[in-house]
C-alpha cells in the first residue's frame, strides 16, 4: 500500500503543471533567503579577494628574498 501511495506521489509531482505550481511557491521563498544572504556573500567574495592578494604578496617578497640569497651565494 505503501509503494503504490509513493508512487502516485511521484507520477503526480512530475506533471508539468505541477512543477509550474511548486516553482511559483517556492520562488518568492528563494528570493527572500537569497536577499538575506547578499551581505554574507559579498563579504566572503570579498574576504577571498583579500586573502589572495595577500598570498600574491608574500609569494612576491619569498621570490625576492630567493633571488637576492641566490645572487649572494654566487658572489662568494
Amino acid at each position: 500500500m505503501a509503494k503504490g501511495f509513493f508512487n502516485s506521489c511521484i507520477s503526480e509531482l512530475q506533471k508539468e503543471s505541477v512543477k509550474q505550481e511548486l516553482r511559483k511557491i517556492i520562488k518568492p521563498l528563494v528570493d527572500i533567503i537569497l536577499k538575506d544572504l547578499y551581505p554574507y556573500l559579498y563579504l566572503s567574495i570579498s574576504f577571498i579577494f583579500i586573502c589572495f592578494i595577500l598570498i600574491l604578496g608574500i609569494f612576491y617578497q619569498l621570490m625576492r628574498i630567493n633571488k637576492r640569497l641566490l645572487v649572494s651565494k654566487n658572489n662568494i
